[in-house]
């Protein structure tokens, strides 16, 4: 009878560390689903598995169809991605990111700029 509730307490935790390093709000109603489309598709794929088994472990007799170390598993592999996340790297990487566009953008405006200024002023 432990296994069951080791199980839901390790999706909670689970959930509760997908909220801090992915963000979004901490609804305990809401799914896992939410935070799929940040993670990578073999990760997501063990996400979905879990999410679709949520609802069977809360029932006493459905419990007994999961398959348990199979579900460690899939929790496990998914803890080991998500603790990876390093949140200050992202954010770098996500300023940087914004500023090399910047960048392009003025260098593509003077660039034309400078072509146009061309253009007008030959005979």
């Amino acid at each position: 009878m432990s296994q069951p509730a080791d199980i839901s307490d390790r999706v909670s935790d689970l959930h509760k560390l997908l909220v801090e390093k992915l963000g979004g709000r901490a609804k305990a109603d809401a799914g896992l689903d939410r935070f799929a489309r940040r993670l990578p598709r073999t990760v997501r794929a063990d996400l979905k598995q879990i999410t679709a088994a949520q609802p069977m472990l809360a029932h006493p007799k459905l419990r007994l169809t999961q398959d348990t170390p199979a579900m460690r598993q899939r929790i496990d592999r998914v803890t080991e991605h998500v603790s990876a996340i390093d949140l200050a790297d992202r954010r770098k990487g996500w300023i940087l990111g914004m500023l090399g566009g910047l960048a392009f953008n003025l260098l593509l405006f003077f660039a034309i700029l400078v072509v146009i200024y061309v253009w007008r002023s030959s005979p």
